[in-house]
């Protein structure tokens, strides 16, 4: 699976924080259906950066990565709301 699959999956299951309606999305990928999966993710960090959306891989083994792409600053205003409080000082 090369781009294309990987613009597939983003789109099907990151579609509303790629469109700006939610702050962010939580995917998993198998590294091993891609040839390369760094250099895949590293040739759209600029496309990311530039759209406002920050990566941070959550947790990595050896077959698959667990990373949430996220708006920073909608994610900072969502979790400032009091609702947000209440379930962290839960």
């Amino acid at each position: 699976m090369g781009k294309t699959g990987f613009e597939q999956l983003l789109g099907v299951h990151a579609a509303p924080m790629l469109m700006g309606l939610k702050a962010a999305s939580l995917l998993s990928f198998q590294k091993s259906r891609f040839e390369d999966f760094d250099a895949l993710l590293d040739s759209y960090q600029n496309c990311f950066t530039c759209k406002g959306i920050s990566i941070y891989r959550l947790s990595e083994g050896e077959e698959y990565v667990l990373i949430l792409f996220y708006r920073a600053s909608t994610l900072w205003r969502q979790l400032q709301q009091p609702k947000a409080q209440v379930i962290l000082a839960d």
